[in-house]
C-alpha cells in the first residue's frame, strides 16, 4: 500500500506540527500562570518592604517634628509675636526662626518645606518664603490637627511649588 504525497504530508508533518501547537499552548498557560503568580508574589513583597520604609520614615519624621515644637527659636518668636513686641526684637527673633527651618529643611531629605502658623492658620515662618502668609486655616488636616492636639495629614499639592506632597501639620505648644 502506497502512501500519496499529501497523506505523507499530513501524518508526518501536520500532525506533529498540530501536537507541538498543542504542547506550546499548554506549555504557555502554564508559564503565563507561574508567571503571573510570581509578579504578585514580587509586588505583595515589595508592597510591604515599602511600607515597611514608610513606617521607619513616619516614624523619624514624626520625631523631627515633635522636636521642632520644642525648638527655642520657634517658641521665642512665637512668644514675641503673641505678646506684641517691637518689630525690631520680632524681625531678628524671625530671622532666627526662619534660619532653624531652613536648616532642618536642608538636613532632612524627606521634607520638603517646613512651617509655623499663627493659631488661625496664617503662615508666619517658612523655610520656603512665598509661604509666608498664605492662609491654611480652612484646610482639613490643619483643622484636625487643631482640633485633636496631635498630627493632621493630607496629600496634595503644595501650593507654593506645585509638587504633590503628604502634608503633615502638628500643633506648637508655646
Amino acid at each position: 500500500m502506497k502512501m500519496r504525497l499529501l497523506t505523507k504530508m499530513l501524518l508526518f508533518v501536520l500532525v506533529p506540527a498540530l501536537i507541538g501547537l498543542v504542547v506550546a499552548a499548554v506549555n504557555y498557560g502554564a508559564s503565563r500562570n507561574t508567571l503571573r503568580a510570581q509578579l504578585m508574589e514580587d509586588l505583595d513583597t515589595m508592597a510591604n518592604l515599602q511600607l515597611s520604609e514608610l513606617r521607619t520614615a513616619s516614624t523619624l519624621l514624626r520625631g523631627v517634628l515633635r522636636s521642632t515644637t520644642d525648638v527655642p527659636q520657634i517658641v521665642a518668636y512665637l512668644e514675641a509675636l503673641a505678646g506684641g513686641a517691637p518689630a525690631d526684637t520680632l524681625k531678628e527673633l524671625e530671622q532666627r526662626a526662619t534660619s532653624y527651618l531652613r536648616d532642618m529643611n536642608d538636613n532632612y531629605s524627606l521634607l520638603d518645606g517646613i512651617g509655623v502658623t499663627d493659631p488661625a492658620g496664617k503662615i508666619v515662618l517658612h523655610s520656603d518664603a512665598p509661604s509666608v502668609g498664605l492662609d491654611i486655616g480652612g484646610r482639613q488636616y490643619f483643622q484636625e490637627s487643631m482640633r485633636s492636639g496631635d498630627y493632621g495629614v493630607e496629600d496634595g499639592q503644595n501650593k507654593t511649588n506645585k509638587r504633590t506632597a503628604s502634608i503633615i501639620s502638628l500643633p506648637v505648644k508655646a
